[in-house]
């Protein structure tokens, strides 16, 4: 008969653990579904110490928003990220119930919309960028700068990759200029 504590002795097994050698491939999609949870996990909470309500899908289309020259429409804006366009739309609808852009219909073709950040858009914007910048840097303080430049390189590369199997030709995103240090 076993005495009183013993059980808690010995350390239990899991039922199920996972194995322990699995495909290259496979590992590559873990991680990179790991890291970029985290990372957007991280955004959330950086995002709601400073008091700031943005999600992160709403942060995007308010950061595409910002660097279109002009006023897009929401299918340019659909275009520019890896939203469905309902889903932009659906958020363009939240992001103006929060008075952070405003629908302009275009004068020229008058079925069309314009969007348009509102100054308490941009002024939250901002806000939410420097912030997440500060603590980008804090989530990538591990990595060298050649490091940085290598990962966004193979980024970059298993984007293009990925983009027309997904969208066929429908997204045309950002081409940014980095700055390297």
């Amino acid at each position: 008969m076993l005495q009183k504590g013993w059980a808690l002795a010995v350390p239990k097994k899991p039922a199920v653990t996972p194995s322990p050698t699995i495909d290259l491939d496979w590992y590559l999609r873990i991680l990179l579904f790991q890291s970029s949870h985290l990372l957007t996990k991280l955004w959330s909470r950086w995002l709601k110490k400073k008091k700031i309500n943005l999600s992160g899908e709403a942060f995007a289309i308010l950061h595409e928003i910002n660097n279109f020259n002009g006023l897009p429409t929401p299918y340019s804006i659909a275009k520019s990220v890896i939203f469905e366009p309902a889903a932009v739309s659906a958020m363009i609808g939240r992001l103006e119930n929060q008075g952070l852009v405003t629908k302009h219909k275009d004068l020229k073709e008058k079925h069309m919309v314009r969007v348009e950040l509102t100054q308490n858009g941009r002024d939250l914007f901002e806000n939410a960028r420097q912030d997440i910048e500060a603590a980008g840097h804090d989530s990538m303080e591990c990595l060298t700068d050649i490091e940085k430049e290598f990962l966004a390189n193979i980024l970059l590369k298993l984007r293009d990759h990925l983009l027309p199997q997904v969208y066929k030709q429908s997204k045309i995103l950002v081409e940014y200029k980095i700055n390297l240090k």
